[in-house]
């Protein structure tokens, strides 16, 4: 930011200065600008940590809903199409949870490089890149788990879909034999 390296430069600059024979004193103008750069640069440091602990909640409360979610072992087909559902918007989530956990590390690294004593949550916003990818660990070992669990319901429903036709087939049998028309 230019406001710490103008501090720094006004700091080192000197603060009297004499011209020809008058000595003009710079010393309360140059407080007052290191004091309103100072205040500017914790305004914006401020901005910047409400924003970023604000995303930083949302992507990590998303992590752990998804964590949850494909933590469930289905025992019936509704839960096992909902835990499928739940591992394929984690893979389809991949480049937008990318680019707002780089957004979020992004506001994170610019508070420590200008603001090192704030109080942030930086560890946890520069872990945010790999929760994400142990998500996406986990959810593809989910998915690999759940192949005997898929062919189990698969065997299932198309047990269900045979014994659906042979009744449909013998209702159209007794249809055409004793139904109107016959």
């Amino acid at each position: 930011m230019i406001y710490k390296e103008l501090i720094q430069e006004f700091e080192n600059d000197p603060q009297e200065k004499i011209s020809d024979f008058i000595l003009i004193d710079f010393r309360p103008v140059i407080e007052t600008f290191i004091s309103t750069a100072r205040e500017w640069l914790d305004k914006y440091a401020n901005v910047l940590k409400v924003r970023g602990e604000k995303e930083l909640k949302v992507i990590e409360d998303k992590i752990d809903e998804y964590r949850t979610e494909i933590q469930k072992n289905p025992a019936e087909i509704e839960s096992l199409k909902n835990l499928l559902n739940e591992i394929t918007k984690i893979k389809n989530q991949t480049m937008d949870m990318e680019f707002a956990i780089s957004e979020v590390t992004e506001i994170f690294r610019i508070l420590k490089m200008y603001d090192p004593h704030n109080k942030a949550r930086f560890e946890d916003a520069f872990a945010l890149e790999e929760k994400w990818k142990q998500l996406l660990l986990e959810a593809k070992v989910k998915d690999e788990k759940l192949i005997q669990t898929k062919k189990f319901f698969a065997k299932d429903t198309k047990d269900r879909v045979d014994l659906f036709r042979s009744k449909v087939d013998a209702f159209y049998e007794r249809f055409k034999a004793t139904g109107p028309g016959s």
